[in-house]
């Protein structure tokens, strides 16, 4: 629960910081936060009753009221469904096919979004090599993805949509990684006392790492044998 608060909180701060800097219509973070946001709290608010016991379903206590109310969430402004399929995965394709890969020496295979760090003493030294990893699967499975469904018909065919939903889903979670990184990073570099935030970050980022790397070789794997 620690995890999936720090990680809902550097999310939240990643994409207000968008919108205070005047960031033009920040649309995949937005729906990002949405998505992130309402399918964590499903989580927690089944943990919280979890760990009331019989308790959890009393209403003298507050987990069963969000256990109850927390549902409907992923429908609200948008069923999550939508949002990943055909707000994240769509317009995420749209930048890297307008912005990024026309431009092959910005391709994201060949650029990382964190410096390594010089030694693996580092305190988060092995979680930068799986953002940095996440950013170029994402890039192959993307490009991949794109040619394979390369017609609006076949991009709305609705046998083909659990694949855009999982190369949404690869998107938010590598949002939440390296929004949750920059942040403990950001701390670090500060000198502030980071000890719990460092291992929030570890656990974030192997949990992150595996989602992404198990929807790339869902969508790599069908895509292939279509």
């Amino acid at each position: 629960m620690v995890v999936s608060l720090y990680a809902q909180e550097s999310v939240l701060f990643a994409v207000g910081g968008l919108f205070d800097s005047g960031v033009d219509n920040p649309s995949i973070e937005a729906a990002i936060t949405k998505v992130f946001g309402s399918e964590n709290l499903n989580w927690i608010a089944r943990q919280a009753v979890q760990k009331h016991g019989g308790s959890g379903f009393i209403e003298e206590y507050a987990a069963p009221r969000f256990y109850r109310d927390a549902p409907v969430m992923p429908i609200f402004e948008g069923a999550n469904e939508i949002l990943l399929s055909q707000v994240i995965a769509d317009l995420t394709l749209k930048r890297l096919r307008e912005e990024v890969w026309p431009k092959q020496s910005s391709s994201l295979k060949n650029r990382t979004l964190f410096e390594e760090p010089e030694s693996p003493d580092s305190p988060l030294f092995y979680e930068i090599l799986m953002a940095n990893e996440a950013v170029a699967l994402l890039d192959m499975v993307g490009q991949d993805l794109d040619k394979s469904f390369a017609s609006k018909e076949a991009k709305k065919d609705p046998q083909n949509q659990s694949y855009f939903m999982a190369f949404g889903q690869m998107v938010v979670d590598l949002f939440a990684l390296t929004s949750t990184l920059s942040r403990t990073l950001r701390r670090l570099e500060k000198g502030y006392e980071s000890d719990l935030e460092v291992k929030v970050t570890k656990v974030l980022a192997f949990e992150a790492m595996k989602r992404i790397q198990d929807k790339a070789s869902l969508i790599l794997g069908s895509v292939a044998h279509r």
